[in-house]
């Protein structure tokens, strides 16, 4: 599966993101996290409806982490869009 994440900072210092599968949902709009913490280099987001979780650290510009879902997780890595 392919997923793109956008993580954006606002204006009054907080931070917000998005996810999305384009691989199962299309050009589907990204689904905001209903939990989500970004500070340092760690990053939690979790989607309470469907009862995922995603948490991660920065290294060395990359999103290292793991997808949990199903009672089970899988490693998952975010990498910066070469094109943006």
């Amino acid at each position: 599966m392919r997923f793109t994440l956008d993580i954006a900072k606002l204006p009054d210092g907080s931070y917000s993101a998005a996810l999305a599968n384009i691989d199962q949902f299309g050009k589907v709009a990204p689904i905001p996290p209903s939990d989500f913490e970004y500070a340092g280099t760690r990053l939690w987001m979790k989607w309470g409806r469907t009862d995922t979780l995603y948490e991660g650290t920065m290294e060395n510009g990359k999103l290292i982490g793991t997808w949990w879902q199903g009672g089970g997780g899988f490693p998952l890595t975010f990498e910066r869009d070469p094109a943006r």
